[in-house]
């Protein structure tokens, strides 16, 4: 009944937001397509990041992903249905890898919808993907080799200036999720539990000199199951961002702000029954210039999540990226995933250009701390709840370059990071002794 009485709500949000903005406009149906890709890629990490790691480790991902699409047109009818397998399994782990669902999903149907064009917009239901904005808090995966997937209905469609989306979900939970049957690539269908709803609504539209507004907010509402367990979530996130982009040359920048309330557990733990207050938040900060239309561009992007100050008090103060992807703003996720958008603050000086016509690449320099001392870096698990480890994660550097080899046809991709480790990452109770590691990776990409 909850699930209704939230499609209800975002449907009278819908209707007074037509009623404020003028009539609605029709908007391009969500166009089914048809296709092949398989994804290669090779990583080494020299150095152990995590607690009882003691060397190096290697991982070779392999996702192939299959796309058939159809429309339908009859009697003023527009009817899409779209059927996507992705089939991502790896090889060369060994016991002391972090191998998880996010590296292996072997046959999984992650989209499996039928979508119907109602005049005014597009709705769509059955299995889904989704990426929304800047994708920090809503995503489809690239880099990593499998992918958030949800099931449940969306819609899409102009409101006066705005362009809409609501969506009604439960996310689907990755199966297998045991380490030994993921290292088999064993297959088995994802998880779909109405004990967990994610829903929501998100507006964008052009403002004044072309810049543009996103406006969202987010509920997520998970209970326990017993295949499931899990912290028991009930969180609001409602956020802005404004982008101005520069194609010509000059000045850009992004700006977006994300506030989280609600309730949470500690926990996991099934013996883990007591709720604690959730107050967080995120922000995102940048600035760009890039001297002409073919110049290298230069930007400063400065990121802050929150942390939980004080792990005894009751509360809960760290962020919750819910369902959004890292590479973007800290880099390659895969074994390497060293930063996550949880208790941490990051300032970067990236430049950024294309030396040849189908080669892109870039190189950054990144300082990471700790938002607060005595919460953890989640990426790794390492934690001091008394602070005397201090915050500082370290510095990296970091370079790639991404090819074309075959236009729209053969990607080839490569890079390097070198992060040297702060006073936390050598000190905090159980941490690695090495000074700095590397991490290098090479992926193809064919797409046909």
């Amino acid at each position: 009944m909850s699930s209704i009485r939230a499609l209800a709500r975002l449907g009278a949000i819908a209707s007074a937001c037509a009623a404020l903005t003028g009539p609605v406009h029709a908007v391009t149906p969500l166009e089914p397509s048809t296709g092949f890709a398989l994804y290669t890629r090779y990583e080494y990490l020299d150095g152990p990041l995590r607690p009882g790691q003691t060397g190096d480790d290697r991982i070779f991902n392999n996702r192939a992903e299959l796309r058939l699409g159809k429309q339908f047109a009859a009697d003023g009818l527009r009817i899409g249905a779209q059927l996507e397998l992705w089939d991502a399994r790896a090889w060369l782990h060994d016991a002391e890898t972090p191998l998880n669902t996010g590296e292996v999903n072997a046959l999984e149907p992650v989209n499996a919808w039928l979508s119907v064009d109602l005049g005014g917009g597009t709705l769509r239901a059955g299995r889904l993907t989704q990426n929304l904005g800047s994708r920090r808090l809503v995503a489809r995966n690239l880099y990593r080799a499998t992918t958030n997937g949800f099931t449940g209905i969306d819609w899409r469609g102009d409101l006066g200036a705005w362009r809409v989306q609501a969506l009604l979900y439960s996310p689907d939970a990755r199966r297998p999720d045991e380490r030994d049957r993921v290292g088999d690539d064993d297959v088995q269908l994802d998880e779909t539990s109405f004990e967990r709803r994610f829903w929501g609504l998100f507006a964008q539209r052009e403002i004044a000199g072309g810049d543009r507004l996103e406006l969202y907010a987010f509920h997520l509402d998970e209970n326990d199951t017993k295949e499931t367990p899990g912290r028991n979530r009930r969180i609001t996130t409602p956020g802005l961002r404004w982008r101005r982009t520069a194609p010509d040359g000059g000045l850009d920048a992004e700006l977006e702000i994300t506030l989280q309330f609600g309730r949470v557990r500690g926990t996991a733990a099934a013996t883990d029954t007591h709720d604690l207050d959730h107050r967080a938040a995120m922000l995102f900060g940048e600035l760009g210039w890039r001297p002409g239309p073919t110049a290298p561009r230069t930007s400063l992007e400065l990121l802050w999540a929150s942390g939980d100050d004080d792990p005894a008090d009751g509360d809960s103060g760290t962020f919750d990226s819910l369902f959004g992807v890292i590479v973007g703003d800290y880099g390659p996720s895969g074994i390497w995933t060293s930063l996550n958008r949880r208790n941490l603050f990051t300032a970067v000086l990236r430049v950024e250009g294309r030396p040849l016509p189908r080669v892109r690449a870039h190189a950054l320099l990144r300082h990471a701390r700790l938002a607060a001392a005595e919460d953890a870096w989640y990426a790794t698990g390492l934690r001091d709840p008394s602070g005397a480890s201090g915050d500082a994660i370290g510095d990296q550097f970091e370079t790639r370059i991404r090819w074309w080899a075959i236009k729209e046809t053969l990607q080839v991709e490569t890079g390097w990071i070198h992060h040297r480790k702060g006073r936390f990452a050598r000190r905090a109770p159980g941490a690695p002794g090495d000074d700095a590691v590397n991490y290098i990776w090479f992926s193809t990409r064919i797409i046909l």
